[in-house]
């Protein structure tokens, strides 16, 4: 078999991180409900996670390759689950994991989804009956295996999140938020190479007066290189496109969060999957909601009547492959810009009545299933 071994990095060097996360998972047991999940959702936060099954290019190694990308990683986060242990591919990417957390500053996040974390300590259950097999296929090298449980052991007493009866959607949320906050604000260890800024950054904290309801402008002088600073800005836009810093993102969010806390069906937008579940759901009327985005969630079997929703402009149901038909009503809405369907696997038929005078965009595909589509050929706009 081949050895596995971390390379230690100097300590007087900050690693030099490709990858924000390293996402290491048992396919057969997450990969097309909460591993999907989390995966899209840091990648919508604009973090930047290595899974192997898209990185990885055809006809290189992949051992090699995984290796060095765990090396490459800031963070590492480790979904637990009941036939975790059955992979030795996955322990394999373990034992490189914690031993790079020891000794080029990786930091892991254990995820316990359908396991309890003491079962994974003890190696009871489905662990105890993955080891018995591995026992008996190493025989020969019973270390190899001694190593794996000693990991598992390591992984299972570090801080990370329990699964049991808690919510995906706000688990992954508190993930992503925690991944978000330590990118975003890096530790003194972080900056501990750099001579005199935590006087400075002192400094320009106080101008910004946080806290205060005034607005404050600050302008940054400095000689030359200044220009890469100001090519750092937090709007861009190219052509139809915008871009904008997370901060921006954030900040955009909790103003239409607190446009009404109890009520999401009462804000201009939804992104969270339960506040978009709970509105397509009741049947009530929405009159300030413009823009719905919901992906990859497959217990959306129907949506709501979108006369409910008089100024909706934009409807994302992206890869929603348990959705058969969306209501009749859509067909003939008046103020919706973007339809976007893609990836509805199960979509049978669009709406007979399909005069949409506002639509501008829509994708349908990868909706395998649909049938009937030549009325909306002829219109103009789309």
């Amino acid at each position: 078999m081949t050895s596995i071994s971390t390379q230690k990095a100097s300590s007087s060097s900050t690693p030099p991180w490709k990858y924000d996360v390293f996402l290491t998972f048992r396919g057969e047991d997450t990969r097309n409900s909460f591993t999907d999940h989390l995966y899209a959702t840091l990648k919508y936060k604009g973090i930047n996670t290595f899974k192997d099954e898209e990185k990885l290019e055809r006809g290189k190694s992949i051992s090699s390759e995984l290796l060095k990308a765990i090396e490459e990683s800031r963070f590492a986060i480790v979904i637990l689950s009941r036939n975790y242990a059955s992979s030795t591919w996955c322990l394999d990417e373990l034992v490189k994991i914690i031993g790079c957390m020891k000794e080029m500053k990786t930091t892991v996040f254990p995820i316990f989804y359908d396991v309890d974390p003491s079962n994974v300590r003890k190696q009871n259950g489905t662990f105890a009956q993955a080891f018995a097999k591995h026992e008996e296929h190493f025989k020969d090298n019973i270390k190899k295996v001694q190593t794996w449980r000693t990991t598992l052991r390591e992984v299972a007493n570090l801080k990370g999140w329990h699964l049991q009866d808690r919510s995906e959607s706000k688990v992954i949320q508190n993930i992503v938020g925690e991944l978000w906050h330590k990118l975003s604000y890096p530790s003194s260890e972080d900056l501990e190479d750099l001579v005199g800024i935590i006087s400075k950054a002192k400094k320009l904290e106080s101008c910004l007066a946080i806290g205060s309801n005034d607005v404050r402008i600050i302008g940054v002088w400095g000689m030359g290189g200044i220009g890469v600073l100001v090519d750092k800005s937090l709007v861009k836009m190219n052509d139809t496109e915008i871009w904008m810093h997370d901060l921006l993102q954030e900040m955009g969010r909790n103003i239409v969060h607190q446009e009404c806390f109890e009520e999401p069906g009462k804000r201009s937008r939804l992104w969270s999957f339960e506040d978009i579940n709970n509105v397509l759901t009741k049947n009530t009327s929405f009159e300030r909601l413009k823009s719905i985005r919901l992906r990859k969630s497959p217990k959306l079997v129907e949506t709501l009547d979108f006369t409910k929703v008089p100024v909706l402009e934009k409807l994302v149901l992206e890869d929603c492959i348990n959705l058969p038909r969306v209501h009749p009503s859509i067909g003939v809405h008046k103020k919706l810009k973007v339809l976007n369907l893609e990836g509805c696997k199960n979509l049978k038929s669009l709406p007979s009545k399909f005069e949409m005078e506002s639509l501008e965009i829509l994708i349908l595909s990868d909706a395998q299933n649909l049938r009937d589509c030549q009325r909306i050929w002829g219109m103009q706009k789309v």
